[in-house]
């Protein structure tokens, strides 16, 4: 037989062989009903105090106030947004 030939019977096989192994699935399935318990979760609240302000620091030692509003950005910019909030934190492993 000539190489083409072999080539192709091979490929054929090859091919056969992968998709008959692919219509194969095991599952495996069972259903039970328990009793899972009590889940107590803890909380995490946080609220804002006052309005925040914005800041133009594109230059770190000079930051200017800035107002979204009526300002607008260009590349190279950074703003930066400042607000004090309270925490109310309560669960296992929140410090």
């Amino acid at each position: 037989m000539k190489k083409v030939t072999k080539a192709t019977i091979a490929a054929v096989a090859a091919g056969a062989l992968l998709l008959g192994g692919a219509g194969t699935i095991a599952r495996w399935q069972a259903q039970q009903t328990i009793d899972a318990g009590t889940v107590e979760t803890g909380h995490l609240n946080l609220t804002t105090n006052g309005e925040g302000s914005w800041q133009d620091i594109s230059n770190p030692e000079a930051p200017e106030p800035f107002d979204p509003a009526t300002q607008q950005l260009v590349p190279g910019d950074v703003v930066a947004f400042s607000q004090t909030a309270t925490i109310d934190a309560e669960g296992k492993n929140i410090a």
